[in-house]
């Protein structure tokens, strides 16, 4: 009898660790697929560069929650620098980017991508270049944090903190 326990408690010590580990992989995988999809996502970034005259901020507008929640620290407005909430987002960077007969962003550095369950943070530089609509050449490399929730919708942009210009 005495056998017959212990074997069955290897058998469940083996079981054990076979289902920790096979979870353990589970979310590895799942942080690693989420890793590739907010590495893409970052990439999309770069769509602030202006394409289209006048500048359409649809083409971004995935990348952000579309809520109160989404809060932002930025350097585009001279009257303010805290931004909550999507709408106010827009009413500020849509005239500040209709600003800009050309800008491009030229590269994204230094990226860093952390996961966890159904938040995440990336960190970044860009460099960016262009010219105001009054010819007053514009360029410069900028820090980027970014805090990302995922819901239904996919991963969305719930923090922004931009700031510049980058000091090495």
């Amino acid at each position: 009898m005495s056998t017959v326990i212990n074997y069955n408690k290897r058998v469940l010590f083996i079981l054990l660790i076979n289902a920790t580990i096979m979870t353990s992989f589970g979310q590895n995988k799942e942080q690693m697929d989420d890793r590739k999809v907010l590495s893409q996502l970052v990439e999309d970034y770069k769509l602030w560069s202006v394409q289209e005259k006048p500048y359409r901020i649809e083409k971004i507008e995935h990348l952000y929650s579309h809520t109160e929640e989404l809060l932002a620290f930025d350097l585009m407005s001279p009257e303010r620098t805290v931004i909550r909430g999507w709408e106010s987002y827009k009413a500020i960077w849509v005239p500040a980017m209709r600003n800009f007969d050309t800008w491009t962003i030229t590269g994204l550095s230094d990226v860093e991508i952390t996961v966890d369950k159904s938040m995440a943070l990336t960190t970044l530089l860009f460099t960016g270049e262009g010219e105001l609509k009054d010819g007053t050449p514009v360029k410069g490399e900028f820090h980027s944090t970014l805090v990302w929730k995922k819901s239904g919708e996919g991963w969305k942009i719930v923090h922004e903190h931009v700031s510049g210009p980058v000091k090495r």
